[in-house]
């Protein structure tokens, strides 16, 4: 599947990618990119972070990328990465939401929580 990924199958698609600046988002925004589609790439807070990705998508001389900044919870946010990415691109035909708090910061306790269940 991997090889196949790289062949520019993905040519003449779009992809939107939230909380795209690091980690996962990162990977599969550079994956997408790889694979000859266009890319939007978004995050909330930080655009050096978004110009590091669309700096390492120039390499890869397949897809385009686009960056954005934008909170994925905000509705007129969503609504202007969609906007943009079809003004620029002409469709969307691919949404990776993976925009979200770490675990972090939904329970201050969490990381304890699984500290102890790792020390067991």
């Amino acid at each position: 599947m991997a090889e196949k990924m790289c062949d520019g199958s993905l040519r003449g698609r779009t992809a939107i990618v939230t909380g795209a600046g690091r980690g996962l988002g990162r990977a599969m925004a550079l994956g997408l990119v790889r694979a000859g589609a266009n890319v939007m790439i978004t995050a909330a807070r930080n655009q050096h972070e978004l110009d590091a990705v669309e700096q390492a998508a120039a390499n890869e001389q397949a897809g385009a990328i686009h960056t954005m900044l934008a909170d994925a919870a905000s509705e007129d946010d969503s609504l202007r990465v969609v906007d943009r990415t079809i003004r620029e691109f002409g469709a969307v035909h691919i949404l990776v939401n993976n925009a979200g708090r770490g675990m972090r910061f939904v329970s201050e306790r969490f990381f304890r929580y699984t500290d102890s269940l790792l020390a067991n």
